[in-house]
């Protein structure tokens, strides 16, 4: 079904055998016997640097970048007033792309958002990227190795909880030892660890789309720990919307919820 399911969508694949595995990653265990390839994947190699680039390009159009804490939506007939720390800003469309903040920020709307507290490890060994030439997945353990500018990130641990519980420094430690099942020679040393929480939703889906009752006010959030992947087509309907225009693609699925 799988198969089947890339080939319709035009995604190409290779299934490879152990061998086909280490010649395109050398340094793998011999324990993964075979692999699927996706030559026409890419990845971010900085994810850093694609969000300062963004904002560069944003600013270089007019776009101008403010920092303020929301501590009210105040919707209006013509226009939406932001309360915040710095003072009120008025504003003819407001988007809630606040991640697991739009939950409060919806409330406060009388919107009671289906999202939850995903929260996300990941670390990373820094100077060794070169460990591997591109993403690499478990997918019995669901966890990917990725070469970074910074270093080698690994990632796969999911859990949920309050967005301000402490980190459990034992996710990371399965981290380092995924690592090492996956890669048997690398020497790790330095460890930057990282915990996030995820917007996710319980279908998975990203809400997309106006608030019911305010259409100047719109959400983008939900897209769990795919928001670099569903940012672009995610903007494309926003802009749509801002602009009055059919969206591109149907918000049905992805409605408020």
């Amino acid at each position: 079904l799988v198969d089947r399911l890339r080939a319709e969508r035009g995604v190409a694949f290779e299934k490879l055998k152990s061998d086909e595995v280490r010649e395109l990653e050398p340094g793998l265990s011999r324990d993964y016997q075979r692999g699927i390839f996706f030559p026409g994947a890419g990845n971010v190699t900085s994810p850093l640097a694609l969000v300062e680039g963004l904002m560069g390009r944003a600013a270089a159009l007019g776009v101008a970048i403010r920092t303020a804490r929301v501590l009210a939506i105040e919707p209006g007939i013509d226009e939406v007033t932001l309360q915040t720390n710095t003072g009120p800003h008025r504003c003819e469309v407001v988007v809630i792309a606040a991640g697991i903040a739009s939950r409060d920020l919806g409330r406060s709307l009388g919107i009671s958002l289906s999202v939850a507290s995903e929260r996300g490890y990941h670390i990373t060994v820094p100077g060794i990227s070169s460990v591997i030439s591109r993403p690499v997945t478990d997918t019995a353990s669901a966890f990917v190795a990725t070469p970074l500018e910074e270093g080698l990130r690994i990632v796969g641990i999911a859990e949920f909880d309050t967005p301000d519980a402490p980190c459990d420094p034992k996710q990371s430690n399965k981290l380092v030892a995924y690592a090492h099942t996956m890669l048997p020679d690398l020497r790790v040393g330095e460890v930057n660890h990282w915990m996030g929480v995820r917007p996710s939703t319980p279908d998975s889906l990203p809400i997309i789309g106006p608030h019911p009752d305010h259409t100047n006010i719109l959400f983008a959030t939900g897209h769990g720990h795919m928001g670099i992947s569903g940012a672009p087509m995610t903007a494309a309907i926003i802009c749509d919307l801002v602009a009055a225009r059919t969206p591109r693609r149907s918000c049905a699925p992805y409605r408020v919820r």
